[in-house]
């Protein structure tokens, strides 16, 4: 599997809660590589980086237009949800960049 598809997974409960406790990239790349991720180190980081920008450009009207149509319950748990998830990407991409530039000196 992709980080791609894995990142589709996080709107299962036992995943965000395991992705939520990760304090690297390496820990989240191995909760990923137990749910099937083949993809490198590297690879991981990248698309969770893309995956945190992507969610970075979101704002509270596009959360809400992607929720459209749901009861409040739901569309605060797709906020939550989206919250979450980026919170993730986060750890992963502001980890890596402190990496890479410690390595760069």
């Amino acid at each position: 599997m992709k980080t791609k598809e894995f990142i589709s997974k996080f709107n299962e409960a036992e995943v965000i809660q395991r992705m939520q406790s990760v304090k690297s990239p390496e820990e989240a790349h191995a909760v990923a590589k137990e749910y099937g991720v083949t993809d490198s180190l590297d690879e991981f980081v990248e698309e969770m980086t893309k995956y945190k920008a992507a969610i970075d450009e979101l704002s509270e009207e596009d959360l809400e237009a992607v929720a459209g149509g749901l009861s409040q319950r739901e569309r605060d748990a797709i906020v939550s949800l989206v919250k979450v998830s980026a919170s993730a990407a986060t750890t992963v991409a502001t980890v890596s960049a402190g990496a890479v530039a410690a390595a760069a000196l």
